[in-house]
């Protein structure tokens, strides 16, 4: 017995096998076939079943000039250039050596369960490769083989001669009553996504006019922040707080303090009086005042006064 049969029968006790029942259906049922465009699995053109690995894609009809005109895998599949991936699972109906034997023009690759028993990756024209592999009765192996095809005749078999038969005998296409497909994949199921929450308008900013005592409801139509302040405006600054966190300025707010910042540092005489609005007022009012300190503007050019009259979420602005 070679040192490969003595890994591949130790398959089954390596975490390889499954249950010595057939799977639902049972076996007969074929091998999840994939046919690519190009030599490495380059476009997946057709998902089938096939019942095995025995293909012999010959010529069909008259040669054209100097070469044949091959038979393709299928309806308007090319005919060179292309590539298949087989998976499945194997049941050997005996216990003992088999001869594995893979017939092929041009490259393969065959796997059990994790181990690659076959690899002739390569152009070449018909070539037949024997392995023995020691297997079990009513262990299920876990099958796949890899081929391409480069130019002219193209051939696939998988062929095995069982234990039982005599040496001289020649391995046979492995029939479709010892395949399974591979079981079908099961789809995650799905994470619950957070709840996506909905940006608040951009921050509002409206201009009194000199009037250090205007109401929010005096002031002018929303305008931006002007490049230059002046002692005695009055800003309503809306939309400053996001509604699941009324204590932390929104993101959509930022842009504007930070605007904000750069006009008094650029204006070091100015000073600041922030009022907040409802239950969180000076709550707020100091939130914003701690972002504008952080952005480089002096502690003592900022103070916070009682709550304003700016609406909920606000925050009252008067430049002294």
């Amino acid at each position: 017995m070679t040192v490969l049969g003595l890994l591949l029968g130790w398959l089954p006790l390596l975490g390889w096998d499954f249950p010595a029942e057939a799977p639902a259906g049972g076996p007969g049922r074929g091998l999840r076939a994939e046919y690519y465009a190009g030599r490495n699995f380059d476009k997946l053109l057709i998902t089938r079943t096939d019942p095995a690995i025995n293909f012999v894609w010959g010529q069909k009809g008259p040669p054209r000039g100097n070469r044949f005109v091959m038979a393709p895998p299928g309806p308007d599949f090319p005919t060179e250039d292309f590539s298949v991936r087989w998976t499945g699972r194997l049941h050997p109906p005996e216990s003992g050596t088999y001869t594995l034997q893979a017939s092929v023009d041009d490259g393969i690759r065959v796997w059990l369960g994790e181990l690659l028993v076959i690899d002739a990756w390569r152009n070449q024209p018909a070539t037949a490769y024997d392995v023995d592999v020691e297997l079990q009765a009513g262990a299920t192996y876990e099958l796949k083989v890899e081929y391409y095809q480069a130019r002219y005749e193209a051939e696939a078999i998988l062929a095995w001669r069982l234990p039982s038969a005599p040496d001289y005998a020649e391995p046979q296409p492995i029939s479709t009553a010892y395949y399974s497909p591979p079981p079908a994949l099961r789809p995650k199921p799905l994470r619950p996504q957070p709840v996506a929450q909905a940006e608040p308008a951009a921050p509002i900013l409206c201009v009194t006019t000199e009037d250090p005592e205007a109401s929010p409801a005096s002031l002018p139509p929303p305008g931006p922040l002007p490049p230059a302040l002046r002692p005695g405006m009055h800003f309503a600054m809306a939309n400053v707080f996001a509604t699941d966190n009324p204590t932390q300025p929104a993101p959509s707010a930022l842009r504007t303090l930070t605007q904000l910042a750069r006009v008094l540092k650029a204006q070091p005489k100015l000073r600041l009086q922030l009022a907040g609005q409802g239950a969180s007022a000076a709550v707020q009012a100091q939130a914003v005042r701690q972002y504008l300190l952080q952005a480089g503007v002096a502690p003592a050019r900022i103070s916070l006064a009682p709550a304003g009259q700016a609406p909920p979420g606000s925050i009252s602005i008067r430049v002294r």
